[in-house]
């Protein structure tokens, strides 16, 4: 099955793969200056990597859950999951009660 694109996982992958690109070439800054920059430029790349790895682990998580594929569950993706349908859960309560009460000033206006 083929799935949508999606912007934010195309920028995600964008910026894995230009971290992953600054750790590599962080070499030269030890070599050049001989301080604590190569250090920083490696250690900073390396936990930018990283956090897209796992934002793009929990996107596929995320789809082959709610596609009912899952697999093997993994419990901090499984609380984040469940975080995250108790926020839209929520925000769709108010979106539909805010909506309820717009209607209702309208109606009143108008009568």
């Amino acid at each position: 099955m083929k799935k949508k694109f999606s912007i934010s996982y195309a920028l995600v992958f964008l910026v894995a793969t230009l971290s992953l690109s600054n750790f590599f070439g962080a070499d030269k800054f030890f070599a050049e200056r001989n301080d604590s920059l190569g250090f920083i430029v490696s250690l900073s790349s390396f936990l930018l990597f990283a956090a897209c790895l796992v934002y793009m682990a929990y996107r596929i998580y995320a789809d082959e859950k709610s596609n009912s594929n899952l697999r093997v569950s993994f419990a901090p993706f499984e609380w984040v999951y469940a975080q995250s349908a108790k926020l839209a859960t929520t925000k769709s309560v108010e979106n539909t009660a805010s909506k309820s009460l717009v209607n209702n000033m309208r109606g009143s206006n108008h009568g």
